[in-house]
């Protein structure tokens, strides 16, 4: 009985891991419709990291697009006004100004930001790889653990099974006379 408690708390616990690695609640016998496509497993289409690490990837192409299409930073219209007082006896002078501002994209600017967009499309497509492997390795070792589980569980009940058989030998050949009621007590 206490094996059995042992073997239902890891088994709960395997389950509470299983249902963490898949990002819900999942049973952990998969339909063949979900096993390996490719070398990607269709599991993880749907678990929060990789789903986040995914539109990490996908901001990081959008960022470095918009740079490739926009070479320049958008002109700029500025308005100013300023009041001055020359002395007391002349009042206030009021100075309107506008200006515009037409930057031109060039090197100096475009190099940097694209250097950075290319290197934050590398880094998200880095951590979303490093994810995906880190999930299949996870997936890889629960299975290994389950599998281990049930092995376990059988191996349990069989031994339960020779036990149960080993008492009612023991007890027919107390019925019979062949034991002693010490050497019963005993066993």
């Amino acid at each position: 009985e206490t094996r059995l408690t042992e073997a239902r708390r890891l088994s709960a616990l395997e389950r509470a891991r299983w249902s963490l690695l898949v990002g819900g609640e999942a049973s952990p016998l998969l339909d063949a419709e979900a096993a390996v496509i490719g070398d990607t497993l269709r599991v993880f289409d749907d678990h929060i990291e990789l789903r986040a690490a995914r539109a990490a990837v996908e901001a990081a192409e959008r960022r470095d697009e918009s740079l490739r299409h926009s070479r320049r930073d958008p002109p700029e219209l500025s308005i100013g006004v300023r009041q001055e007082r020359a002395s007391r006896s002349d009042g206030s002078q009021g100075t309107f100004a506008v200006g515009l501002r037409w930057p031109f994209g060039t090197a100096g600017r475009n190099a940097p930001l694209e250097a950075a967009a290319l290197s934050e499309l590398d880094t998200a497509r880095f951590v979303e790889t490093r994810t995906r492997e880190r999930l299949e390795i996870e997936l890889a070792s629960a299975r290994a653990a389950a599998d281990s589980a049930g092995t376990q569980v059988a191996g349990e009940r069989r031994r339960a099974e020779l036990l149960r058989e080993r008492a009612r030998l023991i007890e027919r050949s107390f019925a019979a006379g062949e034991t002693s009621l010490p050497d019963l007590l005993r066993t």
